[in-house]
């Protein structure tokens, strides 16, 4: 057990092994102040800030919807190393693309080379005709056709 003042008198480096050494996840990212209340507040059994989103990720309350998100940053901190995406085909061509908040004309373009995009596609989202500068949102599935019986464009 340390006193407040004990934890005072350590470093960062220090206070954040105590961390690791009793569990306590969330810190890394935190000022000194805020890393010793959190030992602070363990030792003395205050269990609520323990249990905050940002302080005890291990423990997740609930989840849900319809979502998909890749690791796309492992060497970020907790809850910053994935990224939503969203999938977007052409004809054969499909994968999921970070995306989200663009339109499909930024979309089309900076795809173009990869899924094969003619010029001439025609944009569907969710199965429904869109214009080019609608916005993607999260769970939308971007499709963009091909002009029937052309082939090569």
């Amino acid at each position: 057990m340390y006193t407040y003042d004990d934890l005072w008198e350590k470093t960062v480096k220090d206070l954040k092994v105590i961390c690791k050494k009793y569990g306590i996840i969330g810190y890394s990212h935190k000022t000194k102040q805020e890393i010793v209340d959190l030992i602070h507040d363990f030792q003395s059994g205050d269990k609520e800030k323990e249990t905050t989103p940002t302080a005890n990720m291990n423990e997740i309350q609930g989840i849900e919807g319809n979502f998909s998100s890749r690791l796309t940053n492992p060497k970020n901190s907790i809850g910053n190393r994935h990224t939503t995406t969203v999938q977007v085909s052409c004809g054969a061509n499909t994968n999921r693309f970070n995306v989200v908040g663009r339109t499909l004309t930024e979309i089309s373009k900076a795809l173009k080379e990869i899924l094969n995009i003619s010029d001439f596609s025609t944009p569907l989202v969710n199965g429904k005709n869109r214009e080019w500068d609608y916005v993607v949102k999260e769970k939308d599935v971007i499709e963009f056709l091909k002009p029937a019986g052309v082939k090569g464009i």
